[in-house]
């Protein structure tokens, strides 16, 4: 597209010399007899260029150009002074002001159309680096994103293995150290470790079908059975419970709704909030793990008569990289952000209550 250029001049012969010198080389012009028109014109329109007379009938074109600088949008527009005092202070005063060249009249025709080229040309090689500029600038920002995502990624594989892992391994170790254990296993205890097992890699199995282009969790409902769900999963944590001396509480009916979950993405909410409970806390502890019916939803619970959560610290509990504050330190900061994702994409809601001293109490929906 041609060039769209301005010409403010209170002089009509030299409006149509201008205006046929230009156009005569495929710009499109648009006129003005005053400073006054010329800010009314750049409104309607952006123009690519402008000329601008000093010695105008309202307000001179320092003015005007002062003006037209201080419109965002006008900014990047050369404007080029085109007048007939050819002092060095009015040159000066002309550059600060914002413009860009200075022609003095009378003017040469091949003059004109060099320098109003040249500036059209840079113009036009600035707002391509600019634009190139901006285009790098996502691509750093989205690649910066990728990477987070990563981390967070690889965090959470490191994050929701441990627990299970580490159950696992202390049945083991509790089955060698009895003798009647090193001959055969508890038929239970088998049980439990197989569950256990089955569960780590199916979980192995989802967290590797996430990817770092997203952080949505990738659901695969199915109906569950909340009492038996639990009561299986609790058996996993019953090596846990025993060396944390854990006094277990557990309320969740028999005749409980039936949900609709991911069963595996389930087990990682209680899970983290079973391991956390433990983490923070001395042992000792009792660990109440209930489920209450709503019209439209479940409720899940699961609180303990710890040591607490400062109120200023339970709004960010569930932000990524925010770990608690207990008698330890550990931990990557994910596992309550990990719930919150999960929750949400089951369409549900996640919150704390707590009170330093009383215990907390977590909580989650999930959709009926």
């Amino acid at each position: 597209m041609n060039a769209d250029i301005l010409i403010v001049d209170d002089r009509p012969e030299n409006l149509r010399l201008l205006s046929s010198m230009l156009e005569q080389r495929g710009y499109r012009v648009r006129n003005a007899l005053n400073g006054q028109r010329a800010l009314t014109a750049v409104q309607k329109q952006i123009p690519d260029l402008i000329l601008l007379d000093i010695k105008l009938p309202d307000i001179d074109g320092y003015e005007v150009c002062r003006q037209l600088k201080s419109i965002p949008t006008l900014q990047p527009v050369p404007i080029l002074f085109l007048s007939a005092l050819n002092g060095v202070f009015d040159k000066v005063k002309a550059f600060q002001v914002g413009g860009v060249d200075y022609i003095t009249k009378p003017f040469q025709e091949e003059e004109i159309l060099m320098r109003v080229g040249t500036q059209l040309q840079l113009s036009q090689q600035k707002e391509q680096l600019q634009h190139q500029n901006q285009q790098l600038a996502r691509e750093i920002r989205d690649r910066q994103a990728a990477q987070e995502r990563l981390q967070v990624l690889l965090h959470t594989v490191s994050h929701d293995l441990r627990n299970p892992v580490a159950g696992l391994g202390m049945t083991l170790r509790g089955a060698h150290s009895n003798e009647a254990g090193q001959a055969i296993l508890e038929r239970s205890m088998r049980e439990t470790m197989v569950q256990s097992c089955d569960r780590l890699l199916r979980l192995i199995d989802s967290l590797t079908t996430e990817t770092p282009e997203t952080e949505a969790i990738s659901l695969q409902p199915q109906w569950v059975v909340l009492p038996t769900f639990t009561k299986s999963l609790l058996r996993e944590w019953r090596s846990m419970f025993e060396r944390h001396q854990v006094q277990l509480d557990y309320r969740i009916p028999k005749d409980l709704p039936h949900i609709e979950a991911d069963p595996d993405q389930l087990a990682r909410i209680f899970d983290n909030l079973i391991g956390n409970a433990l983490k923070y806390n001395k042992p000792g502890l009792k660990l109440t793990v209930a489920a209450i019916p709503k019209e439209t939803e479940v409720r899940c619970i699961v609180a303990d008569n710890g040591i607490g959560i400062p109120p200023q610290q339970c709004g960010r509990l569930f932000d990524r990289y925010v770990r608690g504050q207990g008698k330890k330190q550990e931990g990557l900061g994910l596992g309550l952000y990990i719930c919150r994702q999960i929750v949400e994409a089951h369409g549900g809601r996640i919150g704390v209550k707590s009170k330093p001293g009383r215990g907390s109490q977590f909580w989650f929906t999930i959709p009926v």
